[in-house]
């Protein structure tokens, strides 16, 4: 099989960045420069939105006839997610425009990596590696775009078709950076997968060898691997730098998202509105399925990537090298001390850590600020009747 270059594994992501106007790049001579047409279709997307944006949420605050709207909760709610979602489109595009040039630049350097790991037998596995990397890209597109937002214009009434311009396109659009977040993260856990997979073959032959290392290439092949594991760290590093603002607005985004519709489909729920308002209550519950699927699944990847990073040097300390061959015996126990230096992890803005642990503070802290919510909208019931008599 011939290896897929970074450009083909991407390739879904891109078609839908250009769609969406993020992207407004052209590639000239294997650099990125910024494209006048792609310039004007971005400044065009963020003034139609502007607009809608602004004549919906005008509508819906006018609207006195429906009781749901009228609750001061609701209208923060409603607020907050809409100065959320803008101020994640808004770094998007921003980040996109400053840093993609140093995103292309960083994960050029795989192509270096990918020839190291070839001197240690590994070509293969990288080959087959970025085959899978690509289906895994196409069916990521596939979930966030049409099944996470897509769906949602259908589920909503034609004459409702702004609205869910407003509330998908900026949504559409942190998904975009999400999706190309996944994706790195897999081309770069792949390659420390490939990197634990040689060394625990020496480890293994280690426990089956008396005398080992026998190769007289051992120590360079030890180094090699141990340069390309520091190399990895340092690109996870700067890529995360470049994700950074982007997982705080994100994740600060889906959590009051998260807490809103749950929200909503307790107060239906305990008020007895389900019936009245049973299509608002599913589409709130798809929601909340949206936001946590999302949020687990960062974690997730964010979480594996570490664990694949940290684990080299477990394994590298794992080999038994004969004490007789000091020069070996050297070379793992300075590549080790090496390796405890480039310990990653991945955060936002050094706030907190994107990983397993986060989730459960989410789901915490989620609960916690919906019960408060529930305590402190005393007068739901007496709004609600109020609206309903000035209609009657």
């Amino acid at each position: 099989m011939q290896a897929l270059t970074l450009t083909s594994i991407f390739a879904p992501q891109h078609v839908v960045s250009k769609i969406l106007g993020v992207l407004p790049f052209t590639i000239q001579d294997g650099r990125p420069v910024f494209s006048k047409l792609g310039l004007c279709h971005s400044f065009l997307c963020i003034i139609l939105y502007v607009f809608v944006a602004q004549s919906y949420y005008q509508t819906i605050f006018d609207d006195t006839t429906s009781g749901f709207i009228t609750l001061k909760i609701l209208k923060f709610i409603t607020i907050a997610r809409y100065v959320g979602y803008t101020a994640v489109m808004i770094n998007t595009f921003v980040a996109v425009g400053l840093t993609y040039k140093k995103f292309v630049a960083l994960l050029s350097k795989l192509y270096g990596i990918d020839r190291g790991l070839g001197k240690l037998g590994l070509e293969t596995f990288v080959v087959a590696s970025g085959y899978r990397i690509k289906k895994k890209m196409f069916l990521l597109v596939i979930l966030e775009y049409l099944i996470g937002n897509i769906v949602s214009i259908f589920s909503s009434q034609f004459n409702d078709i702004s609205g869910a311009f407003v509330l998908l396109y900026p949504r559409m659009i942190g998904c975009n950076l999400s999706v190309t977040y996944f994706g790195t993260t897999l081309l770069l856990e792949e390659r420390f997968k490939l990197v634990n997979k040689f060394l625990l073959g020496e480890c293994f032959k280690s426990r089956n060898c008396t005398k080992y290392p026998t190769d007289p290439n051992f120590c360079d092949k030890i180094k090699l691997s141990v340069n390309i594991h520091k190399e990895l760290t340092r690109i996870c590093r700067a890529i995360n730098s470049i994700f950074s603002v982007f997982f705080l607005l994100w994740v600060t985004v889906n959590f009051l998202c998260l807490v809103s519709d749950l929200y909503i489909v307790a107060y239906l729920i305990s008020s007895g509105q389900f019936f009245n308002y049973w299509q608002g209550e599913l589409k709130a519950f798809k929601n909340v399925c949206i936001y946590s699927i999302e949020m687990f699944y960062i974690a997730r990847r964010s979480s594996r990537l570490c664990s694949q990073a940290n684990r080299t040097k477990t394994i590298l300390v794992g080999l038994k090298v004969d004490l007789s061959k000091e020069e070996e015996r050297n070379t793992i126990i300075t590549s080790s001390l090496e390796l405890r230096q480039f310990t990653l992890q991945i955060t936002a803005c050094r706030l907190f850590t994107i990983d397993n642990a986060l989730l459960f503070s989410i789901c915490g802290a989620a609960f916690s600020y919906l019960f408060i919510m529930i305590q402190m909208d005393k007068d739901l019931n007496k709004s609600l009747r109020n609206v309903t008599n000035s209609i009657l």
